[in-house]
């Protein structure tokens, strides 16, 4: 990927002549990313089977200026190999129960490199930025009840070092650090598919996870206590669904529920967002002509045009931490495919 960046500064939203020929950043910024992978699966019993894989990981990140001064030309490498295993058991033909562990190689990217975390000087970028590595664990289940409703429950945590995070939100320019302690995001999710008479269907699906500092820290000048929570993190999201439809006039329809708790904006946990509900709907049409596919589709979000805060500005300089989430919006379309 290549990327050609500029920016500038603006008055009241808008750049003048002087401006534009005066920029404080003018370069272009080029990323590679090279992997290799295998992996494959052991059945050591008729109920048993294992699962493994390897990926190599290789990244590189180029920062090139075109003007001088404030910013500085670079390139950084990431390199690591990730291994996974898990097993599966066949309890019943209804039900399978799994355990995995895998490890994690998180790598920044050219934005969360871009400027610098104040640990050092000019603009950027930031070539200090590491990547994160993670261990994660995973065991859980999934079943059919009966022939009409499955279930699915796992249980998860991963334990993260160097995790890449926001250090600063000034003037609209975020910049980023990893974590000098450990992260942990423990919890579950929980999910229900089940087919009801005269073609209805309800799916469900919660999670619940616990993200926290394992240890305490000083950031921004502050000092992050032990077991604070991450921002812009959820620790309990709740998803349903009833949909129908009537397959004569391939005709679909659904009503949607979302609803996510407070979550977070700065990292010593004094400011948040509260949590919200919001309701859509959608409903469509699909034709099969030959060789032919249509399709007519409408959604309606957040029907009873609720105001809510749906995304946070973490660390922001200026405390303006909160933006607002769309009110009620639609969606219209169409499309149509050819089979050769």
């Amino acid at each position: 990927m290549s990327d050609d960046r500029m920016d500038f500064n603006a008055t009241n939203g808008s750049v003048s002549a002087a401006q534009s020929a005066s920029p404080n950043r003018n370069e272009t910024d080029n990323s590679m990313n090279f992997d290799e992978y295998v992996q494959g699966k052991l059945s050591i019993f008729n109920n048993l089977d294992l699962n493994a894989g390897v990926r190599n990981i290789h990244s590189i990140l180029n920062f090139n200026p075109h003007i001088t001064g404030g910013v500085s030309k670079g390139s950084v490498q990431f390199s690591n190999t990730t291994p996974s295993i898990g097993f599966l058991w066949k309890v019943r033909e209804d039900t399978n129960a799994y355990v995995n562990y895998g490890k994690g190689f998180q790598t920044p990217n050219s934005i969360q490199m871009a400027y610098t975390d104040g640990t050092s000087t000019g603009q950027g970028p930031n070539l200090n930025l590491a990547a994160s590595n993670s261990d994660n664990y995973e065991v859980g289940f999934k079943s059919f009840v009966n022939e009409n409703t499955r279930i699915n429950l796992a249980l998860f945590r991963t334990i993260t070092r160097n995790e890449i995070a926001v250090y600063s939100n000034t003037s609209g320019y975020a910049s980023y650090f990893n974590v000098p302690v450990e992260t942990s995001r423990n919890g579950l999710e929980l999910s229900l598919d089940s087919k009801l008479q005269h073609n209805f269907n309800v799916y469900a699906a919660y999670t619940y996870m616990d993200a926290k500092y394992d240890a305490a820290y000083s950031g921004l000048g502050l000092g992050i206590s032990k077991g604070n929570t991450i921002p812009g993190t959820f620790k309990n999201q709740l998803y349903g669904e009833l949909s129908w439809t009537y397959p004569s006039l391939g005709f679909t329809t659904a009503l949607e529920s979302v609803n996510n708790s407070k979550t977070y904006a700065n990292d010593n946990n004094t400011a948040y967002a509260s949590g919200y509900s919001i309701v859509n709907i959608r409903a469509g049409f699909k034709q099969e002509i030959s060789n032919w596919r249509f399709s007519e589709y409408a959604r309606v979000d957040n029907i009873f045009d609720r105001d809510y805060i749906s995304a946070v500005r973490i660390n922001d300089s200026n405390g303006e931490f909160y933006e607002a989430g769309a009110g009620r919006n639609y969606i219209v379309g169409l499309s149509a495919s050819y089979r050769f």
